[in-house]
């Protein structure tokens, strides 16, 4: 059988475990909200960049937006997200999108374009 001291020792150790994963859970989520705020803030940044250089320009820039730098309208010659990657444009529809942004967990295909 095991001893009192023993079983408190496993019981203390288990508790610590527990409360380890739980905080790396809760800052694992925070993280993620954190990029999720940082990516919309790019994402609205450059699209009204994309929208001032095509009102100047009377064209859509390149799929990586190395023209906005050109153009000095960017400071950064290729736009990273917080996620890893770089931001692109959707030539289609006209609008950057983060072809780095992870899916959802519930497995529903959102933000993806």
């Amino acid at each position: 059988m095991m001893s009192h001291r023993l079983l408190r020792s496993l019981l203390l150790s288990t508790a610590s475990l527990v409360s380890a994963v739980l905080l790396a859970l809760c800052s694992l989520t925070l993280w993620e909200k954190h990029c999720e705020i940082r990516d919309q803030r790019n994402l609205d940044r450059l699209n009204g960049l994309v929208a001032q250089y095509r009102t100047q320009t009377g064209r859509c820039p390149d799929i990586n937006m190395i023209e906005l730098f050109r153009s000095g309208m960017s400071d950064q010659r290729l736009h990273k997200t917080p996620y890893g990657g770089y931001y692109q444009i959707d030539v289609s529809q006209m609008v950057v999108y983060n072809p780095q942004k992870p899916r959802p967990r519930d497995g529903i295909a959102i933000g993806r374009r």
